[in-house]
């Protein structure tokens, strides 16, 4: 039993790529403590490779090893500037005064800041460490830091601690990054200790906006963290690939356009 749920479970993050524990215990259903021992047991055995939060594929491992680092969060803030600022502005558009918001961390997200200066008892969430600098210059915000781990390279905060401060928040509307939409309409993520958090994220927020640059459309990237059927809108500066505006318009999601 216990050998037959291993390989099952080995298979699984194969085919994935990456799994957190919250979804194995959902797939196999089983305990926490009964995940734990079994990819202990897995990456004992060198068949799967265990990191904050959950674990990778052997496979994807070595893909990432053998490439280049990923970039840091400054380094990314110099790409796409241009379109990143088009894409925010649209995106600071849905928020209201009296929102209860959630930023993603990410160097489009961070774009929206600068049109905060105009609103009115708004409440800002974001484990992001340079938006919250930015937000700091703006007293009319209140601003709420979750607490957990620095996750250095992408400058967020994460954790269990920062997924059980979140939970107990009702967003209204959440601007969630992307690493790269797939084409099987998954949004990815670089970082699987991030992925929980913004998977955690968009389940409860009322409505999701999804903040992605051209580029994304034809990226790859290792974590999965949702699909692009929770979000209500997607702004971007380039239009999405004729499947992908195919997926949107059955799934009844706006596609705006930041051009």
């Amino acid at each position: 039993m216990k050998e037959q749920r291993q390989s099952a479970m080995e298979e699984f993050i194969n085919v994935s790529g990456s799994a957190s524990i919250e979804q194995l215990c959902s797939e196999f259903n089983v305990s926490v403590n009964t995940v734990r021992r079994d990819l202990a047991e897995l990456s004992k055995l060198g068949r799967i490779k265990k990191v904050y939060g959950g674990v990778i594929s052997n496979d994807v491992d070595s893909q990432h090893s053998a490439a280049s680092p990923f970039l840091s969060y400054n380094e990314r803030s110099k790409m796409n500037v241009s379109a990143k600022k088009s894409i925010a502005r649209v995106a600071a558009g849905f928020i209201e005064n009296n929102d209860i918001v959630f930023i993603d961390a990410g160097t489009t997200t961070i774009n929206i800041v600068p049109y905060f200066k105009n609103t009115y008892n708004v409440t800002v969430v974001t484990c992001c460490i340079p938006i919250i600098a930015e937000l700091s210059k703006f007293h009319n915000v209140q601003v709420l830091i979750p607490p957990g781990k620095l996750l250095h390279n992408g400058l967020s905060i994460v954790g269990s601690q920062t997924e059980e401060y979140l939970a107990d928040i009702e967003f209204d509307k959440a601007f969630m990054a992307c690493t790269s939409i797939t084409p099987d309409f998954d949004l990815t993520t670089s970082y699987l200790e991030e992925s929980v958090i913004k998977g955690r994220v968009l389940a409860i927020s009322r409505e999701n906006i999804l903040l992605a640059d051209g580029s994304k459309f034809r990226k790859k990237s290792r974590v999965n963290y949702g699909k692009l059927n929770v979000f209500q809108q997607v702004i971007s500066d380039q239009m999405p690939t004729e499947s992908c505006a195919q997926y949107m318009q059955e799934n009844g999601i706006e596609f705006i356009s930041a051009k």
